[in-house]
């Protein structure tokens, strides 16, 4: 089962739970059949709302501007070396005010996709660093599951509790998955060192981002919260470990 799918089917057992205790609550002052009516339809408005909603609720407590790459050339001709060269499909590019240095993606599917730099990224790292996380960032926007992944960061988001959230990562998410994505990027830059570098950078400055949160820590680059107690390891891996299997290509 692929995340996508466990994203659904997790959006309709929370749907699920929600509809029987109202149809429970209905029941009790009116008839049955009134309270399947009511049921069904706050199922469909809570599947309906988080699905067509996904990017807002991934996107949740941030609040980062479009970036204009007519006034950024230099982020502009890396973007677009990446995309001519090896045919991703072009993201909008937006700017996260942090001083965190991290970077993160969103989107609905591979054609429809949001790269977030933070503008201590932007700050602290180098043309050829910048197209490590780049090269990262759009490998994930091009994967299959980059849809399945936003859907999950709206469905973890309307979950109570760190707990819960870290046990459905922990069920949605493949181990390792973050290094294969790094493994794939370095793929079309060619010169692991570079992406070695900017991990290096980040696992030296701050990547906690006060505006992520725990339903959306996956879409990040590097870990965003800056605690292991919420913070499935599978999601982000440690850094130094990154570092080293990059180091040995």
């Amino acid at each position: 089962m692929n995340i996508r799918n466990q994203a659904f089917l997790l959006l309709a057992l929370v749907a699920d739970l929600v509809a029987l205790v109202v149809f429970v609550l209905v029941w009790l002052v009116a008839n049955w059949w009134i309270a399947l009516i009511v049921a069904l339809v706050l199922w469909v408005a809570i599947v309906g709302f988080v699905y067509v909603s996904r990017e807002n609720l991934a996107m949740s407590g941030m609040a980062p501007r479009e970036v204009q790459l007519e006034d950024n050339p230099h982020l502009s001709s890396v973007l677009d070396g990446l995309v001519v060269t090896h045919g991703f499909d072009r993201p909008d590019v937006l700017l996260l005010n942090s001083s965190a240095t991290n970077a993160a993606v969103v989107g609905r599917d591979a054609r429809n996709t949001k790269l977030i730099l933070t503008t201590g990224l932007m700050d602290e790292l180098e043309r050829l660093e910048i197209e490590g996380v780049l090269a990262h960032l759009l490998t994930a926007a091009s994967s299959a599951e980059i849809g399945g992944a936003t859907l999950a960061a709206a469905v973890l988001s309307i979950l109570p509790g760190n707990g819960i959230r870290k046990r459905a990562i922990e069920w949605m998410f493949p181990e390792h998955f973050r290094i294969e994505t790094d493994l794939e990027a370095v793929g079309y830059t060619r010169y692991p060192p570079s992406f070695a570098a900017s991990l290096e950078k980040l696992a030296a400055a701050d990547t906690t981002v006060p505006m992520a949160r725990t339903a959306n820590a996956h879409l990040w680059l590097a870990d965003p919260i800056g605690d292991p107690a919420v913070l499935a390891e599978r999601v982000h891996p440690p850094l130094h470990l990154r570092i080293s299997i990059l180091r040995e290509l």
